[in-house]
Parts: structure tokens; sequence; C-alpha cells
């Protein structure tokens, strides 16, 4: 309940009444929208956190790494600082964003020969360090119907590009066979690098016009497909794939893909720091990129890393202990469920042995705090068998990446199987991978299990703290 009170001071009596009994008063009602306007965001922003984008595609999806990185590289390697469309285009292509047929010719008269070999119409474009936007520049004609008219528009290109810019270099040539697509939306998907959250997710309205429409929405990689449709429907671009005046609506889940795998992309080839995939053309048939430019870092420059890290998809096993199938990950935030049946299913004593205290229940606040980890700071695996979690085993790191503290729950029914030891060695050897000295805890001297299991991996025992508690540290090494 949002309340307005209208009257200054006739009204501050009735004001102080509801504030407290703990019902929000605004001074006018558009106060009041903007407050309630905050918490429908607050609660968007929250469900949005339970996406966590895996480091890897999903198998199955075709994707070429190798043959975008040597593309990228072979540029680095030239001393060039932005790809050529054909090479943009065939990168986008590699990892899954349709791209239209592009050849590459070095001057009119092979132009003209290839548009004679791709078909009628084409579209053909100049190839220009100096001309990173080249209608600006007069650098594209669209719908060329004959070789002599390609010959024509490559001259008409070469005189413009001298007058816009004199002593710019022309390195030839883009032939296109014309993308045909009248209902087609003209978006534009790109990414851009930015010095502090590193690489930047950039979807909107494209065409020639998007410079002047401005209808963008960002968002930081890597992205799933809820977070992709997010992240376009932010945009006014939403509202024209919806269909519109008869037009028929653009396969929304086509432009999910292309945006998610341009996240991917970002995400995989650190040597991007610019990408425009502009125009970007969807209908009901899919999604096609007609022109893009990718901007690459020198040979042996590194770029910002990812502000969020992604899913650890690669830490993923499965194990069989005894008779038991069991599925080890990192934690999810959508296991808050699980977690939640796991702690409720501890016995008393395995509760006051991982909190200290006698506890029946996290609140709830503190499972989702416990499901929903940064994966560059803290690392938690969870042992599944089925639908149910059976053990659990955790560590922060601190930020200098000295220290990390752990904690280790293993359900009663599986103690004893070597469940507890196993898990535990899987985080030791992740925080001595990641670098990190040295792992420490602290254990309840009555919790003979866990002792006896520290002892067995290597722990130091570094003294007893008040109430009974044992400090241990085990020495990682820099990975």
């Amino acid at each position: 309940i949002f309340t307005c009170w209208l009257g200054g001071d006739s009204v501050r009596s009735s004001r102080a009444l509801l504030a407290s009994a703990g019902v929000p008063g605004y001074e006018t009602p558009e106060n009041a929208v903007g407050a309630f306007h905050q918490l429908v965001a607050h609660a968007r922003n929250q469900e949005l956190l339970r996406e966590v984008p895996p480091a890897a595609p999903e198998s199955g999806a075709a994707v070429d790494r190798d043959g975008a990185r040597h593309i990228l590289e072979e540029a680095a390697r030239a001393g060039r600082e932005w790809l050529d469309p054909r090479e943009s285009l065939a990168v986008l292509a590699a990892y899954g964003v349709p791209a239209a047929a592009t050849r590459r010719a070095g001057d009119a008269a092979a132009a003209a020969r290839f548009s004679c070999e791709m078909g009628f119409p084409v579209a053909l474009k100049i190839v220009s360090p100096q001309a990173t936007h080249k209608s600006e520049v007069g650098g594209v004609a669209l719908g060329l119907a004959s070789e002599s008219e390609v010959r024509a528009a490559a001259e008409r290109m070469i005189a413009a590009l001298a007058c816009h810019a004199p002593g710019a270099r022309i390195d030839g040539f883009v032939v296109q066979r014309m993308v045909e697509r009248r209902h087609a939306v003209e978006l534009l998907a790109g990414a851009v690098t930015d010095p502090l959250f590193g690489p930047v997710l950039l979807f909107g309205t494209g065409g020639t016009a998007a410079e002047a429409i401005a209808d963008r929405a960002i968002a930081l990689p890597p992205l799933n497909e809820p977070l992709a449709r997010d992240l376009i429907a932010r945009t006014r671009a939403a509202a024209l794939l919806a269909g519109h005046r008869g037009k028929p609506a653009a396969d929304e889940r086509a432009v999910a893909n292309a945006t998610i795998a341009i996240s991917r992309l970002i995400s995989e080839q650190d040597a991007i720091l610019e990408l425009d995939a502009n125009p970007l053309l969807a209908d009901d048939a899919g999604v096609i990129a007609v022109d893009a430019r990718i901007r690459v870092a020198r040979a042996g420059a590194g770029r910002t890393a990812l502000a969020i890290r992604p899913y650890p998809l690669g830490l993923e096993e499965r194990w069989v202990i005894e008779d038991r199938q069991l599925s080890v990950r990192p934690i999810r935030p959508e296991d808050d469920v699980a977690l939640r049946a796991f702690f409720e299913s501890l016995d008393p004593g395995d509760s006051y042995f991982r909190f200290f205290r006698s506890v029946r229940q996290p609140e709830r606040s503190q499972i989702a705090r416990y499901a929903q980890i940064d994966y560059d700071r803290e690392m938690a695996f969870v042992a599944f068998e089925g639908g149910e979690i059976a053990a659990l085993a955790q560590a922060l790191t601190d930020p200098d990446n000295i220290a990390a503290e752990y904690s280790l729950v293993v359900l009663a029914k599986l103690r004893g199987r070597g469940l507890g030891g196993r898990l535990l060695a899987k985080l030791i050897d992740y925080q001595r991978a990641r670098g990190t000295e040295r792992l420490v805890g602290q254990v309840l001297t009555q919790n003979a299990r866990m002792m006896r299991l520290v002892s067995e991996l290597g722990f130091e025992l570094r003294g007893e703290l008040p109430g009974g508690i044992t400090e241990v540290s085990l020495s990682l090494g820099r990975g």
C-alpha cells in the first residue's frame, strides 16, 4: 500500500500515524508511483540475478572458436585495428550468427567479376581503414543489377571517399548478394569495452538512422535466453519485432539466439574490443547480419576482464560412490529450494557442527546468499543424488586471494563413504588452481569426523579459540 496525503501541515498527523504503522506516505502522487516502480524494478532485478549463463555453449552448439581466433590474430599480427566487413561477418558466422554471403575484391574489375559469379542484384561496399561508417562517406551501393553498374558504383565510391577523406587508403571492395527481406526490422547488436566493467553488450534499433534514433539497451555478458529476451524487451525495437501494420512478427528466438551468440563471442574472444553488427535483419524467417565491424586489440594486449564471471560449466562432474550416482557441480541460484530442503534434513548435531549453534533452518535471505554466489570470489560445490543435495562444500576467498575459508556438510546417510573427503579435495584443487595461498577453516574440536578428515588431507592445527573451536589451515602454494 502506498499513500499520498496532499495538504502540507494539515495532514502531517495523518502521515505520522501511517508511518508509525509502517505504511509509506508520499507528498505527491508522482513520488508514490516512483516508489512503486522501484519495487517492481527491484523484484525484476532479483529474478534476473537467478540467471547464471554457462561459460561454454550448450552441447551441440556449432561454434568455430579456432576459426574466429585465427581471423582476429591475423589482423592483430598485420597491425590492423579493424577487420574488414567480410572478416567481421565470418567471425559472427563462426559463432552461429547467420551472415550474408560476402566476397572481397581488390579493385572495381574484380568486384564486377565477383558480382557476376554471385548473381544480381548485389550490394557493393568500399573497404578503407578511414571509412568505418561506410554509408557516411558514400561507400555503400545497393541493388546493383549489372557489371557496368558495379564498376560505375566503385568509381563513384573512390571519388566520394577522396572528397570526404583526402589521402584515405582504399583496400578494395566487398561484394554481397542482396538480401531481400521486405518486412525485416533493422537491428543493431554489438559490444564495447568499458575500462571498468569490461565488455558491455548493446542492442537496439539499427540501420543508417541508428545514431539519430538512439534506441539502445545495455547488459553485461554472458547472456542466456531469459537475459537476452530481457535485453531485447528494454528497447523500442521490441514493439517492431512483435509485428505491426500487417507485418508478421519476427522470430524472437532467432533474435535472442543471435544476441546470445554475440555475448558468447565477446566472452570467449578477448581480442575483440568493439563489435557492431548493423544492420542485423530480423523477420519471421529468422535473422541475418548484412554488415558488421570489429575492432581488435594489438597483438599481446589484454582487455578488461568480464565484470560477471560466467557459470563454470567445466567444473561439472559425475561421480559413482559405492552404489550411488552423484552429480557434482558448482551451485546455481535456482538451487535455493533444494538447499533449503538440504538444511532442513540435517540432524541437529550436523547443524550444530556447521553453524556452531543450534539452528533449525537458516533464514531465507541466508540461503539465497549461499546459492547466489560470485564465482570470481566464491565457490560452492553441491553433490546431488537425484534431485536432492547430499553434500555441500563452500569457500570464500579474500580480495587478495591469500586465503579462502571453507565449510563442509554431508548428509548423515552418506557419511563414511568418502564423499566429504572427495568433495573437499575438489574444493582444494579448485582453490589451488586459482592461485590461493591457503585454505583455512574453523572446526569444533568435538567434531571428530571433521578433525580426522582435515588431518588426513594435510591441514595444520593452528590453535584453539574460545568455545572449543580449532583453527585449521592447509598451504596450497601458488597454482
